[in-house]
């Protein structure tokens, strides 16, 4: 018995080589040909449930906790229904982080303390256009940087 030269390079391929393979062998061996007819449907059906999307939502991972081997401080982050940082601890630190429209507002305190706040405007890309550092709670010491949108392109 001659079978066809097959090569198994995608679904199709391998199904129109079963089915030249049961037109080659003869009528006498009806068993042989059951038994590759049901191979070829497992087959077919394995590749189906392989290679159709899953489009299930899969929740996205996120960092929760950082630790240093040579430390026992430890970083912690909390996150909004978006997926946004809101909060990072380490030891006595805390960073939070507030958002509204294209503005995110970056509050840093040691140990209760204050120590700085950031606000970053972004444009529509999500770009930093301007940066404002203030370095005390008033607001009146305060550094800025500010890039154009020419700048970026």
């Amino acid at each position: 018995m001659h079978l066809p030269n097959c090569q198994l390079e995608t679904c199709a391929y391998v199904s129109i080589c079963y089915i030249l393979i049961l037109r080659t062998i003869k009528p006498t061996m009806k068993r042989i040909k059951i038994i590759l007819t049901a191979g070829l449907i497992l087959f077919l059906t394995i590749i189906y449930n392989a290679c159709r999307k899953n489009n299930d939502k899969k929740e996205t991972c996120r960092i929760s906790t950082i630790g240093v081997r040579t430390s026992t401080t430890q970083n912690t982050f909390s996150y909004d229904a978006s997926g946004r940082i809101t909060r990072l601890v380490a030891g006595g630190n805390l960073t939070a982080y507030s958002y509204s429209g294209n503005t995110t507002t970056i509050t840093m305190l040691d140990s209760g303390k204050f120590v700085s706040k950031t606000t970053v405007i972004t444009n529509d890309a999500g770009l930093a256009i301007n940066v404002r550092t203030e370095t005390n709670e008033a607001g009146t010491e305060w550094d800025n940087s500010f890039m154009s949108t020419t700048m970026m392109n």
